[in-house]
């Protein structure tokens, strides 16, 4: 088991757990001493019908050994993160009895976790808030750094917070039951920030490729926590997303228009993975990125089978719609510039330079 301790200003400490099997034993004493020095009242699980059938039941048992539990089932679809949603979870959750020492679990991936995390942050003006997240997808990354919300009219995220969960649990015995197009959907966020700043994990990520699809245990726990370590030095740093945090963003400024223009019918991961491509080319039309970045870039993208182009369609749609970014300032977005693997810069591009693309 590895622990993580982040800190996201100066009043708001936090721990990252990763491990395997970490529910099946009652006898956890780090994880249950975790738990009771939170000093919860009541735990409330929200999760999705999927994850419901196969992983409540475990977390149930664990966590009614330390204080009374209550679960609320809700639909994993992306198209299910609306302020409908939130507020028939508010509705809910007042008839529960809760007070502030109550605790909000998001057990699932990164739409769960989405509301869950935005529901936390405005009931009570702030409630305690733990992830267990069972995507990869939500183990490397949603899970990690507080940026929740709900989609209006088919933009993403467009209302929400920034509230980090005190506690993330990360079990990578969960991933046993993803499918190969789900895991890869976490593998893109690895490879997007392996670009940006660890070309060490860069390269772990090309040479274990045959033990990393094959789920091997250690092989995961350490991607993992690498990943969040390296996730956690700009959350730390730049907590409300206003100046560092923003490197983050490779690959989602398109990504995040590919998943409006596809009605979501293209998963976040691919999105990212696709917009990675396409961003990396577009800094090298504008003659910033070196060509044999972008060339490693596809490479390792195709490596993993990971998407890297879209129909022409799709692709100026998806173009057409970063017009709406919510990061837009004065017709420019602020985006990281690869100029080397590892090695990555800010720069203001113009929302019109996306054309380069068609």
């Amino acid at each position: 088991m590895k622990t993580i301790k982040f800190k996201c200003h100066e009043t708001q400490e936090g721990e990252i757990i990763i491990g395997s099997h970490l529910f099946d034993d009652f006898e956890n004493s780090l994880l249950i001493e975790t738990l009771n020095s939170l000093n919860i009242e009541k735990f409330i699980i929200i999760t999705d019908a999927t994850i419901s059938k196969l992983y409540l039941q475990t977390v149930l048992n664990f966590f009614s050994i330390i204080s009374p539990v209550h679960f609320i089932v809700i639909d994993e679809k992306e198209e299910s993160k609306t302020l409908q949603i939130v507020n028939y979870l508010c509705e809910h959750l007042t008839n529960l009895g809760l007070s502030k020492n109550s605790c909000l679990i998001a057990l699932g991936g990164g739409v769960v976790g989405d509301i869950t995390g935005f529901v936390a942050s405005i009931l009570f003006r702030g409630i305690n808030f733990i992830q267990i997240p069972t995507s990869f997808l939500s183990q490397v990354d949603s899970s990690i750094g507080g940026k929740n919300g709900v989609n209006v009219n088919s933009y993403k995220n467009y209302i929400g917070t920034i509230y980090p969960a005190s506690l993330v649990i990360s079990d990578v015995a969960f991933l046993n039951s993803l499918s190969q197009e789900e895991f890869l959907n976490g593998i893109a966020e690895l490879i997007k920030i392996s670009i940006l700043c660890d070309k060490d994990l860069f390269n772990y990520l090309k040479t274990n490729y045959q033990n990393i699809v094959k789920f091997q245990k250690e092989n995961l726990i350490h991607i993992i926590k690498t990943g969040v370590e390296l996730k956690n030095k700009f959350v730390e740093k730049d907590l409300n997303d206003a100046s560092e945090r923003k490197a983050l963003n490779f690959g989602h400024t398109i990504g995040h228009a590919i998943e409006t223009a596809s009605n979501f019918s293209i998963s976040h991961g691919f999105a990212v993975s696709i917009g990675m491509a396409y961003e990396i080319q577009l800094t090298s039309k504008l003659g910033i990125t070196p060509n044999n970045i972008v060339e490693e870039t596809l490479e390792v993208l195709k490596l993993y089978n990971l998407p890297y182009q879209l129909e022409n369609n799709l692709l100026n749609k998806a173009i057409e719609s970063i017009a709406f970014d919510k990061k837009k300032e004065q017709n420019k977005i602020t985006m990281p510039i690869i100029k080397e693997i590892g090695k990555s810069n800010l720069e203001k591009v113009n929302i019109e330079s996306f054309n380069l693309l068609k």
